[in-house]
């Protein structure tokens, strides 16, 4: 099947590439706007509602007039502890507070767990809803470890293990990962033609 994932970023394509290696996955950034939400869930819809206007537009412009891929959006939630934050919005915490603010975040609120959590939405053409397949990897908040990875991958050493997802390599993250489950729950639904 082919998909479209609705990203620009490198690194959750290559991971999407290897997990849906029977399909043929695509990257197409078409710059969707994010709204602002704690549901991830609202966040996929409103992204992959764009992204179907975005290319039922560019495909009528060329003469075409159906979409024949499946369109895939994910979004990755970051918890820390009980307090409820920063969830879909962790980008801006890193943006704003950086790693060692995100560190001292949790500290002020006792909190020394975490759960990363990647909730993909998938909407096949003709299909009027998304649905929805989540992964989720618990762990604890630490000082900052490892140059590699991105986001709050310094911070966060995932239940089991003793490096931080930014001290693995990329292999053994995409092995464990929240977007791992989340894919491989994806897979195993394309390869049941269940949809």
């Amino acid at each position: 099947m082919r998909i479209l994932f609705l990203t620009g970023n490198p690194h959750k394509l290559k991971e999407a590439k290897t997990i849906l290696e029977e399909h043929d996955v695509e990257e197409r950034d078409l710059g969707l706007p994010e709204i602002q939400s704690l549901d991830p869930k609202e966040i996929i819809r409103e992204k992959l509602d764009a992204g179907r206007r975005l290319l039922a537009e560019e495909a009528r412009s060329v003469g075409q007039t159906e979409q024949d891929a499946a369109l895939l959006v994910e979004d990755v939630s970051f918890w820390i502890g009980e307090t409820g934050l920063p969830g879909p919005f962790i980008k801006f915490f890193n943006e704003t507070l950086g790693r060692e603010g995100n560190v001292r975040f949790a500290r002020a609120f006792n909190a020394d767990r975490a759960r990363a959590q990647c909730e993909i939405g998938v909407l096949l053409p003709g299909m009027g809803e998304p649905e929805f397949f989540s992964g989720t990897v618990t762990g604890r908040i630490v000082d900052p470890r490892g140059e590699s990875g991105f986001g709050f991958d310094p911070i966060f050493q995932p239940d089991g293990h003793a490096k931080t997802y930014a001290e693995m390599t990329d292999e053994e993250k995409n092995a464990i990962s929240h977007r791992r489950k989340a894919l491989t729950l994806v897979e195993e639904r394309l390869s049941k033609g269940k949809f």
